[in-house]
């Protein structure tokens, strides 16, 4: 999430207001977590459920599935 954050000029800098960013944006799209639970996704201590990922994905404007497993998407096939 950090990378994905980190690549993003809609993120606030870490230390600078990313948490209670994220937690307002994921209000915007119908999705309550405090605070804390967005901390412990970036700390690695816990994953963000399904409807919160989707959400994360979009606020991020990137993949689902990249940022649920961690891994860019295979694009040689393309």
């Amino acid at each position: 999430m950090e990378q994905a954050c980190d690549g993003n000029p809609d993120v606030p800098p870490l230390n600078h207001g990313r948490l209670g960013w994220f937690v307002d944006r994921l209000e915007q799209h119908k999705v309550q977590v405090a605070k804390e639970t967005v901390r412990k996704w970036f700390a690695g201590e816990t994953r963000p459920r399904h409807p919160a990922m989707k959400a994360l994905a979009q606020i991020l404007k990137i993949d689902e599935g990249w940022l649920s497993a961690g891994r860019a998407p295979d694009l040689s096939e393309a």
